[in-house]
């Protein structure tokens, strides 16, 4: 029996991507009889369907990286945490609990590290496109507009830019991590260029995909969806740019999740009243009534501005046979290559191209949406196996 001490900030249901991928390969590894897991989270009621053993240590729930790694150099030196290490053949980090991988290798327990980002090579953990293989202070200038436009405070912009030298802390605790998975070759390709000491441990797994219920028969309602927020990052403002040149001459119904900033909730309210465009622009939207709007949209727009490794959001649309408009960043190509999404592709920040292809989409007819609708998910399907994707996980696990 595989025993696997899994340390992480949060489990899903809390959190978003990175927690929902976590969850989805510990159930996809519990299916196999010799291994089981242990999890130490600071979610005091996560998503427990497949644990040997969970333990609730509130102080990993933390929004700041520096706090959290505080709180892990107490927690590591702990006799508790000592015998939970010895009890275990690996240790599985997914997310920023890096301070207990010298803690691991020092009791000889081998350690896998997950970047689901860049967070050892840029201490906001995004990635400008076309920016890879920075001089220092070229990484201290990317690291100060990714914080201008995420959270448009110039004074903690100025501060983060200190933080860039003491991010290779985070390289070196990485750097001891037995095996390191990336989640699509962009992201390795990025990592590889300004990390080369990590190469030689990289391997690329795809994250599992969740349950998608296959769409009803007929097609999509005419609708666009956007489920990126009010964070600049995802490009709010490029949806806007685009859907402000469009709606002068289209009839569009748009649905937006997770947009919770009064002002961009006013800038859709104004748009709508001087167009024929209807918005429905919503707050937080759980998990399962956000797979019944995507499974009746014709589009899923993503039109992110950072190297995104993997998005679930093109995941999930691909397996629900809405079409993706997206922006090429990170693992976006790979992820539509030889679909109907790759001839969608746009430039990062580009909203004239980006309701160019949206009028694309929206003269698709009825037939030509569930042809296309069809082929996504075949061809998503095909891609992220759940099968091929548990075996490299179990390769990983017991090299």
């Amino acid at each position: 029996m595989m025993r696997i001490l899994v340390v992480t900030e949060q489990y899903w249901p809390e959190g978003g991507g990175i927690e929902l991928a976590t969850h989805l390969i510990i159930k996809l590894l519990s299916q196999i009889d010799d291994m089981e897991f242990v999890v130490v989270t600071g979610t005091e009621k996560p998503k427990n369907e497949d644990w040997e053993e969970y333990l609730y240590v509130p102080t990993l729930d933390c929004t700041n990286k520096y706090a959290l790694w505080f709180h892990l150099f107490r927690i590591r030196n702990r006799k508790w945490f000592e015998k939970l290490i010895d009890s275990v053949d690996a240790v599985y980090v997914p997310r920023y609990c890096y301070p207990v991988i010298p803690s691991a290798k020092k009791k000889g327990v081998k350690t896998v590290v997950h970047l689901h980002d860049y967070q050892p090579i840029s201490p906001g953990a995004a990635i400008f496109p076309n920016s890879d293989g920075r001089n220092l202070l070229e990484k201290i200038e990317d690291e100060i507009r990714s914080e201008l436009i995420k959270y448009q405070s110039k004074s903690r912009a100025f501060l983060s830019g200190f933080t860039v030298p003491l991010n290779k802390l985070v390289q070196k605790w990485v750097g001891q991590a037995d095996d390191i998975i990336c989640v699509s070759r962009r992201q390795v390709e990025i990592i590889k260029k300004e990390a080369p000491g990590l190469a030689d441990k990289i391997r690329v797994v795809y994250n599992p995909p969740p349950e998608i219920s296959k769409r009803v028969e007929g097609p999509p309602e005419k609708n666009f969806l956007y489920t990126g927020g009010d964070d600049p990052l995802k490009g709010i403002h490029v949806l806007f740019g685009a859907l402000s040149r469009a709606c002068k001459n289209n009839n569009w119904e748009c649905t937006l999740t997770k947009v919770h900033q009064k002002k961009w909730r006013r800038f859709f309210q104004e748009l709508g009243s001087r167009s024929d465009c209807t918005f429905h622009v919503n707050g937080k939207v759980n998990y399962t009534e956000l797979k019944k709007i995507r499974s009746n949209s014709a589009a899923l727009i993503f039109p992110s501005i950072w190297e995104e490794p993997l998005p679930f959001a093109i995941m999930e649309a691909m397996l629900s046979g809405t079409i993706p408009i997206a922006s090429r960043v990170g693992g976006v190509s790979e992820m539509v290559e030889g679909t109907y999404g790759e001839e969608l592709l746009f430039e990062p920040g580009n909203a004239n191209r980006l309701s160019r292809k949206m009028e694309r989409v929206n003269d698709l007819s009825p037939d030509e949406l569930r042809e296309i609708g069809s082929s996504l998910r075949e061809k998503g399907t095909s891609k992220f196996e759940r099968e091929k994707i548990k075996q490299k996980f179990v390769n990983t696990f017991k090299s």
